[in-house]
This record gives structure tokens, sequence and C-alpha cells, in this order.
């Protein structure tokens, strides 16, 4: 099973940036995030996911995520999961 302790080690090794972002444009990195079956979900202030991709993360780690033009400013927050249903929340905003 999973317990609180992945959840919150794979909160700490989630960084992304910049944020502020000024074209939602964000670099997340997770060297934790193992396998090829990681997504992402983006959710806005009232909880309503407003984006979600299929993860593909480089040699290191590294992955661009470029979020849809169309959610406009404002703050977010990116989730990072794998598939063993570890996970770590990021706020991120868009200004």
């Amino acid at each position: 099973g999973v317990s609180i302790e992945d959840e919150t080690d794979l909160q700490n090794l989630i960084s992304v940036y910049p944020s502020p972002s000024a074209d939602g444009k964000f670099t997340m990195v997770a060297p934790s995030l193992k396998g090829e079956n990681n997504s992402i979900e983006v959710y806005n202030l009232n909880g309503e996911k407003v984006y979600e991709t299929s993860l593909h993360l480089s040699p290191k780690g590294e992955s661009v995520v470029t979020l849809p033009l169309g959610l406009g400013q404002g703050v977010y927050f990116l989730k990072a999961h794998d598939a063993n249903g570890n996970f770590g929340v990021k706020k991120i905003i868009i200004q």
C-alpha cells in the first residue's frame, strides 16, 4: 500500500519553476517519479480539474508543462502522480 510518508517524500521532491509564469509554461523537476505511467492534473482554486496530461520525464526527471492559453491568470495547483498512486501537489501562478 501507499503510506503517508511516500506522499510526503514525493511532495518534497517535486519542484516547479518559474512561478509565476507569464505564458503558462513551467518546467517540473520530479526525479522521484519512476516509470512511464506518470501524469499531471491541474486544478483551479475551486478544485475543478482544468487540465490533464501524461507526463514524459527526461533522464534527469525533468518535463516541460505547457498549460492551455485559455486558462487565464491566477493560482492553480499542479498535481503530479505515478502509477503507484504516489503524488505531490505544487502551487503555480500564471500572471
